[in-house]
């Protein structure tokens, strides 16, 4: 565990990458908080490998990703949401509905828009509110 948090904190982006890719399966919190930390890596492989790597951890480590939804950097907020969603992690529902930011990718053609503006309107009409209150940039 040593190694992996050595070559996380402090290896190239291939070393990296391949540490990430063997850590589908772990458990232990600290290397878990470190794979969290790598979806802001400089490298955007790296941030791809570990997003990834939480995704398909075989554990329940939703605790650990709902933690990081008030994490003060945009991109883990975002990744975190996105394993979240597609993991399947209904327990973190509640705390997405917060109103947390949220940051997205996928292929054009996944329903990306409408799994954001269908919320969004529901709360323009619940709230009654008015003016800019959502901003989507290039949706597909």
């Amino acid at each position: 565990m040593e190694n992996i948090s050595k070559v996380l904190e402090s290896g190239n982006s291939k070393e990296k990458i391949r540490i990430l890719e063997t850590l589908d399966n772990i458990g232990d919190p600290e290397i878990l908080e470190k794979i969290i930390s790598k979806l802001d890596d400089d490298d955007v492989e790296v941030r791809g490998e570990a997003f990834s790597s939480l995704l398909l951890n075989k554990n329940k480590i939703s605790n650990f990703l709902i933690n990081n939804l008030n994490a003060v950097n945009k991109n883990i907020r975002g990744f975190v949401l996105l394993v979240l969603a597609n993991r399947n992690e209904t327990s973190a529902i509640p705390e997405i509905m917060k109103g947390h930011d949220i940051l997205a990718t996928a292929q054009t053609g996944t329903g990306k828009t409408a799994s954001f503006v269908l919320p969004i309107l529901d709360e323009i009409t619940e709230k009654q509110l008015e003016g800019i209150c959502t901003l989507i940039i290039v949706p597909t």
